[in-house]
């Protein structure tokens, strides 16, 4: 059984493993496709001239899309911490 790892042990090749994004640069994603988003949407409201569009059509959907936006904003920024943790605790 000496060859063979435990099957809960972190390897060192995967523990130095990176991804070909920088992990704090998705926060910031998120937060531009936020702004895009709205951008968007008060822009196609401007050129028609019909700014009560913004909350008359599809507000169901731009609430759930901008809750969903937010809560993805929050998971990013949680996991970048407990990334940042852990590789202070096993680094």
């Amino acid at each position: 059984m000496r060859g063979h790892a435990h099957p809960l042990e972190v390897s060192r090749e995967r523990r130095t493993t990176r991804l070909p994004i920088r992990h704090a640069q998705i926060p910031a994603v998120g937060a531009l496709a936020l702004v895009a988003y709205w951008g968007l949407q008060f822009g196609v409201a401007a050129w028609t001239g019909d700014v009560t569009s913004l909350f008359t059509q599809g507000i169901l959907i731009k609430i759930m899309f901008t809750a969903a936006l937010i809560r993805g904003l929050k998971s990013a920024n949680r996991a970048v911490m407990l990334q940042s943790e852990l590789e202070r605790v096993f680094g």
